[in-house]
């Protein structure tokens, strides 16, 4: 087997994609899940007394 026949295939566009789709997923899914956490540790606001 010749070097070049061992050289690396290059990535295809699916794999390529594959990891800046799933780290925008994760980043999507913290935001979103601190901002729901951040939301409801605020205690809710008292109604007006009446």
């Amino acid at each position: 087997m010749s070097p070049s026949e061992n050289a690396p295939l290059p990535p295809s566009p699916v794999r390529s994609m594959r990891w800046p789709l799933g780290i925008a997923a994760v980043v999507a899914l913290l935001a979103g899940t601190s901002f729901f956490v951040l939301r409801t540790s605020e205690p809710p606001p008292a109604p007006p007394p009446e």
